[in-house]
């Protein structure tokens, strides 16, 4: 049994690494705004679409796609008194895109962010159901991370516990562990 829980917490540890490097490094952004740098490009393009090829946001977003240059979700839709506006966002670039209906044209601002970038967006785009399967698939995955790094805490401490010289270390290390995540919990929770 104790070998069958050691691969199992080893295999879990090495699933996990990416996600949870992910998370952390992300987390680094979100702390400290100062020290880390988003790597943001914004620039600007009009294109001609006519009106028939864009009834609605939806037809809009599948014809500027064509080309595969402006993919990913669609989000927030609004009419406007000459058309609509609406975002498309993949993980790397966000498209602010007005459409007007009297001059048949599609202004499209782009904001493509670096790699801290695509990392936060990341940490904040972790749920499945986006109707993107890159997306879902990212949801997925922290799904799986999470449900195995619950796992990961039961089968180390249950490794922890076997081995008689190691408890009196861990139990200073895990108290410390618990003192530090409970005082963490409390600070954000009072802020």
């Amino acid at each position: 049994m104790y070998k069958i829980l050691r691969n199992t917490h080893l295999i879990l540890g090495m699933f996990c690494c990416l996600p949870v490097l992910v998370y952390g490094l992300s987390s680094i952004r979100f702390a400290h705004r100062d020290w880390v740098s988003m790597g943001v490009e914004d620039t600007e393009a009009r294109l001609a679409v006519p009106v028939e090829k864009a009834t609605d946001a939806r037809t809009l977003a599948l014809e500027l796609n064509r080309g595969g240059k402006y993919k990913g979700l669609l989000r927030a839709i609004k009419q406007t008194d000459t058309g609509y506006q609406f975002r498309i966002v993949n993980l790397s670039q966000v498209h602010e895109i007005g459409y007007n209906r009297e001059t048949g044209e599609a202004s499209i601002k782009t904001r493509t962010s670096g790699l801290m970038g695509v990392l936060v967006r990341m940490h904040v785009q972790a749920r499945t159901g986006t109707g993107w399967w890159l997306f879902d698939l990212w949801g997925w995955m922290v799904l799986i991370t999470s449900a195995a790094l619950i796992l990961m805490g039961v089968t180390g401490v249950y490794l922890w516990f076997k081995m008689k010289p190691e408890r009196v270390v861990g139990s200073i290390l895990a108290t410390i562990g618990l003192v530090y995540g409970l005082g963490l919990i409390v600070l954000i929770w009072t802020a």
